[in-house]
């Protein structure tokens, strides 16, 4: 379950992030730590896309630089961190950091 994929991530950003799930990001204050586990659905524009986990979906920012080697699809499920944005379109999270979720 959820749960039990969240309890095995040690990096220190994900300890410190009090913000786990779109839902609770989109409510959130400008520069809190998130730390998300979900999937990108649709790209936006630019480095913009969409992301979607249990709770919802939820604009992020993600620096092209990110991507690296990472070969991103749909369905491949991924752990992101950044802090809470505000664009005139209203609440998106940057990303500074993004990886392969563990139990992939």
């Amino acid at each position: 379950g959820l749960l039990g994929a969240l309890l095995v991530v040690t990096a220190p950003a994900m300890a410190s992030a009090s913000v786990t799930t779109a839902q609770a990001a989109k409510g959130a204050d400008i520069d809190t730590q998130v730390a998300l586990q979900g999937y990108l659905i649709k790209a936006l524009g630019g480095e913009h896309y969409l992301f979607r986990d249990q709770s919802g979906e939820l604009k992020v920012e993600i620096d092209n630089a990110l991507w690296r080697h990472i070969d991103v699809k749909g369905d491949t499920p991924l752990t992101l961190t950044g802090k809470v944005g505000n664009t005139r379109f209203g609440p998106e999270v940057e990303i500074d950091h993004m990886q392969l979720a563990d139990n992939h």
